[in-house]
């Protein structure tokens, strides 16, 4: 977010709406935070960090009707972690760039009024990954190949004695079995 594919949300959405899980977990990169990237911005006339957390709002309002109000969880990603390595190299900025708290903190629908109000959504940062929920292991991901679904699994599915993990990060559908 901010530049998803509308099509992609919308099937998103319906099989949240069918499926109705008991938790919707979003394994990072929920954000792009271009405006923070160290990389040369594709779109630089629109980012901007403001435009991008009122647009993760607005998206976050969809997903959690879809889902209506049960549990979500989600996972900080390297995008999102983008804020917290900004802030450390310029200390002054300390905790004004949290994205827990642009996202999560503001009720639906007002997002430039001042408030306590949580939205709900547990923030999983990326030191507490992978994180364990029962016999699952939840994360955003480490490893960049096209062999990430293997690594993933090989070299932190027995740390995490889970015997599901799921990972995000991926820049396409992979996925293992391990023997």
């Amino acid at each position: 977010c901010p530049y998803h594919d509308r099509r992609a949300l919308e099937v998103v959405k319906a099989i949240i709406r069918e499926v109705k899980p008991d938790v919707l977990d979003i394994l990072g990169d929920y954000l792009e935070l271009e405006s923070l990237s160290r990389h040369p911005k594709s779109r630089p006339d629109t980012a901007k960090l403001s435009a991008e957390y009122y647009a993760g709002n607005l998206l976050l309002d969809e997903l959690q009707e879809a889902h209506q109000g049960r549990k979500a969880r989600l996972l900080e990603g390297n995008h999102e972690n983008r804020a917290s390595r900004y802030e450390a190299e310029w200390g002054q900025l300390d905790g004004m760039l949290s994205v827990p708290v642009a996202l999560y903190l503001l009720p639906k629908g007002e997002y430039h009024r001042e408030t306590s109000t949580l939205r709900g959504i547990e923030w999983v940062p990326l030191r507490m990954q992978p994180f364990v929920v029962g016999n699952t292991a939840l994360l955003h991901g480490v490893f960049e190949s096209q062999y990430h679904a293997y690594m993933t699994a090989m070299h932190l599915g027995p740390r995490t004695g889970g015997r599901y993990l799921y990972s995000g990060h991926m820049h396409g559908f992979q996925s293992f079995v391990s023997p």
